[in-house]
């Protein structure tokens, strides 16, 4: 019959070192402090139950079994915004950051403020659509526009502010 481990500590073991402890009863182990973008193969990383939460492995460990490989996720970087202002609008391209977080870009978020005014966002929830339109603005009056890229990890910092103003057709 299989020892009840449901009350025990899960651990995270890298080489012969116990790196991590979970919470008692959860079976969870997170592994802090590793850079994003860092690979592990499967086996490199290896969990044990057992009785305590000390960072060594007691008489009543569990045998170790092997963590599937993994890639360590980071947030992504400032994309980059280009803005041409026209009449009431102003067109905008995207292009991507160089660092995209080892993960892909889910969404882009615009942000445009009217001077003066209060920020409004235009969310681009499909990555691929680098370039658009925000319609609807108030010529002569000056904004100022920047980007975000998001992945699975969060919001990326903003892009450098880009200042456009839209003026009538002549």
């Amino acid at each position: 019959m299989a020892e009840d481990r449901s009350e025990q500590y899960l651990k995270a073991i890298k080489d012969t070192a116990v790196v991590a402890v979970g919470a008692k009863g959860t079976g969870a182990v997170d592994i802090d402090g590793l850079p994003a973008g860092t690979k592990a193969a499967a086996g490199d990383y290896k969990v044990v139950f057992d009785a305590d939460n000390a960072t060594k492995l007691s008489e009543t460990a569990s045998d170790p079994a092997d963590v599937p490989g993994f890639l360590v996720l980071g947030l992504p970087g400032a994309p980059t915004l280009a803005a041409t202002a026209g009449d009431a609008k102003i067109d905008y391209t995207i292009t991507a950051p160089e660092n995209g977080g080892s993960s892909d870009i889910t969404k882009y978020t615009v942000n445009y403020t009217p001077a003066g005014g209060n920020a409004k966002t235009v969310d681009v929830s499909d990555p691929t659509k680098l370039t658009g339109t925000i319609d609807g603005l108030t010529n002569g009056t000056e904004y100022t526009l920047t980007v975000t890229a998001t992945n699975p990890v969060g919001e990326g910092p903003a892009s450098a502010a880009v200042k456009t103003t839209p003026q009538a057709a002549a």
